[in-house]
This record gives structure tokens, sequence and C-alpha cells, in this order.
């Protein structure tokens, strides 16, 4: 059987997903079904990590090193698909930090930066996080006696580095993390602006600016922004000696391992804590890196009901936008 002849099956649905982003990358489409598209094009990839390539570590985790029709083994299509996806994600965060939000921007949709608040921003920003954000976020310590957490699929939380302003004889941590809670609050927060004008804040960024709040008696170093994907692939494979529990158990745990890791930049790796977190994690393994200054995931864009009811408003933006 010629390989030459053959397309990888994963390569080539990467290919189709391509044609999503093209989409949004088209001048010709308005502009809110770009950003649409940008946000398929993220689900899409989540799923694909969450089943395609979930399988293709499983066989290279059970020692399967058969060659397909398109001659190449698991190991040699997830190096591949690596290569691939990172020139993808960088042309969508490209696409929407070059395109999308210069075009927002001058339709009058603003998505704010912590440095660019105006002083009633602040105010608003202010009272939400006090009243909204401060009751639920909960700094977690990472040390010896509390290793890394569970992270859930999808979920967004933040990393900071610490360094203590004040000696103590209790041993602290140099190394935290923030559970991101989207699930409970938007990821767009809406804030006050001038008629006619629209502006918005990611929730990430909110709760950035608000960490030293958080860590009383700490200097924050550094802050990053992660995201997880794990093996969605669920599957139950019984074998003879085995009781059907004991077949959901051991899915069970295979569903949890990491199929990828977002970082929006590259920790450094002087710190000790760093170099053992991105050891534990095998990120050099793991890790996709998006353009700076982009927000993690973009699949939020396609599920704000409320940002689309506010910006296709009669005084919101132009027909051709929409």
């Amino acid at each position: 059987m010629e390989s030459n002849i053959y397309l990888n099956r994963e390569l080539s649905w990467l290919e189709f997903n391509r044609r999503v982003l093209e989409e949004a990358q088209d001048e010709n489409v308005p502009l809110l079904e770009r950003v649409k598209f940008l946000a398929i094009f993220s689900s899409n990839l989540d799923e694909f990590f969450m089943v395609r390539v979930a399988r293709l570590k499983r066989q290279i985790r059970d020692g399967i090193e058969g060659i397909g029709p398109d001659g190449l083994t698991a190991a040699e299509a997830l190096t591949a698909i690596s290569r691939r996806v990172h020139q993808l994600a960088e042309e969508q965060h490209l696409c929407f930090l070059n395109t999308i939000l210069p075009q927002l921007t001058a339709e009058d949709i603003h998505l704010v930066r912590p440095e660019e608040m105006s002083r009633e921003q602040e105010r608003f920003l202010e009272e939400f996080f006090h009243r909204t954000l401060y009751p639920i976020v909960t700094p977690l310590a990472i040390d010896p006696g509390h290793p890394f957490p569970y992270l859930a699929n999808r979920s967004l939380c933040l990393v900071v580095s610490l360094r203590a302003t004040s000696v103590s004889r209790l041993p602290y941590a140099d190394l935290s993390i923030v559970h991101i809670p989207s699930q409970v609050v938007p990821r767009f927060i809406a804030l006050p602006a001038k008629e006619g004008q629209h502006a918005f804040m990611l929730l990430e960024d909110v709760l950035r600016h608000y960490l030293p709040r958080l860590y009383h008696g700490f200097e924050l170093l550094s802050t990053h922004a992660i995201r997880v994907t794990r093996d969605a692939d669920f599957g139950i494979s019984r074998r003879r000696d085995e009781t059907l529990l004991m077949s959901i158990e051991q899915g069970v745990r295979e569903a949890a391992w990491e199929m990828r890791f977002v970082c929006n930049t590259i920790p450094s790796l002087q710190k000790k804590s760093w170099r053992n977190w991105w050891r534990n994690w095998n990120c050099h393994r793991r890790i996709s890196i998006p353009a700076r200054g982009s927000p993690l995931s973009l699949i939020f864009f396609s599920c704000q009901e409320k940002l689309y009811e506010i910006i296709q408003s009669e005084d919101g933006i132009s027909a051709a936008a929409r």
C-alpha cells in the first residue's frame, strides 16, 4: 500500500478547521459572524484534543507502534499535529489581535485592559470585585505539603509567583493558583461607557487587577493565565479478570489525563517552584503558546448572548458589521 496517496485523518481534520478560521479572516463576512467563527474554531480544537488526540496518546501509552495507511505512527502523527496546531493557534490569535479587535474598537466596542480604565469604570469594578468575586475566589498554595491541585477540563486559572514581604516562622509557598470562576460569573464584564459606546473587560483581567487584595503580606512577582484540556474519550474496555466497577474506575482515571496545556506567556524557569511545576506537568510536551495579549480561549464569544444583544441593538454597531 502506497502511503503517499493517503492523508492522515487527524491532519485532514485540522485542515477542515483551518477553513473555519478562514471564515473569520474573510473581510466579506460580517464582523460579529467573524467573531463567532473564531469561537467555533476554538471549540472544534478543544473537541479535537479531547477525543482524537486522546486516542493517539492512548495508543502510545499502550505501546501500539503500528503504521497507519498514511505511513505515520501514532507518535509521528502527534508530532505533526502539534506543529500544525501551533501554526493555526498563532493565526487565530493574530487575527483577533490585529484585525478583529481593531474593527470592534472602530465600532465603539471596547475590550478594556485594567491600565486603560477610567475612574468611573474603576469604581464600578471595585464594587463588583467586593460584592461578586471576593466571596467566591480562594487562592490555593502550591508547596510540598500542597501539591498542584486538579484542574477541571477546559477550566481557566491564574498561577501566581509570590514572595513574602515579612519574616515569619510559619512556612509559606512561593507559588499559588486561583481558579477563575467563569462557570458562575460571565467571562465578559460590562463596564460603564459613554453614550453610544460599549466597554467590556475579561473576567481574568479583573481578577488579575485585584489579586493583591487576596495576598496580604506577599509581593506578586508574576501572573500567568493557564488552561488545560483533558481526555474526554471515555470508554470501557473490560477484561475477563475485571468487574464492571473496576473497568469504570479505570476509564474515569484515564479520562483525567491531560491532553493540552495552554499558557498566555512562558513562565520564567529560574525559580525552583516554576521548574518543579513545569517538570511535573511535562509542559514541554503539552504546551501551546497563543499570541501575547490575546485571551487564552475565544470560545466565550459564542455564548455571550447578553453581549450580542447589546451590540446588535439599534444604537449599537453599524449594519455592515452585523
